[in-house]
């Protein structure tokens, strides 16, 4: 079962950075936003499709009715005490009617989890720093000498995989070929904040490795994550309103 999970990730993540343009959408922190208030609306129609917000009304007036009894009966120990109890099991109810949209949100956010950090959380390569490209099962033929110097190769024969050490005198968005017919070609950023930086391409049955360094959100390493959060957050009660679905 866990090597079915793993693999259905994989080939998730492996599609969603396949598909994902080579550019952002007007700008990362745009782009992120979009993508969050479309993930709060897929958890708030899964919970409209199941039919989960009679059952959510329901417990929530439950809930109200023991609160009034709280007030009202506030002079009388026994039924303060059965007020006390209801109001404890019917919050209970309802976190328990919140965990199908919990486990099947948590589902989807581990999909796309390993695509969001590394189109958000990775920044481009500096220039004038040695940096070491994985390739496989091909080697790195070429590249613009003027832009990309090739210092060191070193191939592993057991595991078919390819290390190349290169530097980077000017910033911008370059081209490497690979394969011996030189027509396999992948990308590699240096210094360009407005292109994704992906350290894993796929190109024709080729697997290229390119070791980019965390990014930084508001100074923060992952700040990606904790602003995707928020703009879920922001986006939830609008959301709620627009398909019907009252917490």
């Amino acid at each position: 079962m866990t090597t079915t999970t793993d693999n259905l990730f994989a080939l998730c993540d492996r599609n969603l950075r396949t598909l994902a343009p080579d550019r952002y959408l007007l700008s990362a922190t745009i782009e992120l936003a979009l993508i969050a208030i479309l993930f709060t609306l897929i958890l708030f129609l899964f919970m409209r499709y199941f039919g989960l917000c009679s059952l959510l009304r329901q417990t929530r007036r439950q809930m109200l009715a023991q609160v009034y009894q709280l007030l009202v009966y506030r002079r009388c120990l026994r039924l303060l005490i059965r007020s006390e109890l209801n109001l404890i099991l019917a919050n209970l109810k309802y976190l328990l009617i919140l965990i199908p949209t919990l486990l099947f949100g948590s589902l989807l956010f581990a999909a796309i989890y390993n695509a969001l950090l590394d189109r958000y959380g990775r920044a481009p390569l500096p220039i004038n720093q040695d940096f070491v490209i994985r390739t496989r099962p091909s080697t790195i033929t070429s590249t613009d000498g003027r832009n990309l110097l090739i210092s060191a190769r070193v191939r592993s024969a057991s595991t078919n995989t390819v290390w190349t050490r290169l530097r980077a005198p000017t910033p911008g968005v370059f081209p490497l070929q690979l394969g011996p017919d030189r027509l396999h070609l992948a990308s590699i950023n240096i210094q360009t904040p407005s292109r994704p930086t992906r350290p894993w391409q796929y190109t024709n049955g080729l697997e290229i490795h390119i070791p980019y360094p965390t990014a930084r959100w508001f100074g923060l390493p992952h700040g990606h994550l904790l602003y995707f959060l928020l703009i879920c957050l922001l986006a939830s009660p609008p959301i709620a309103r627009l398909t019907g679905v009252k917490l």
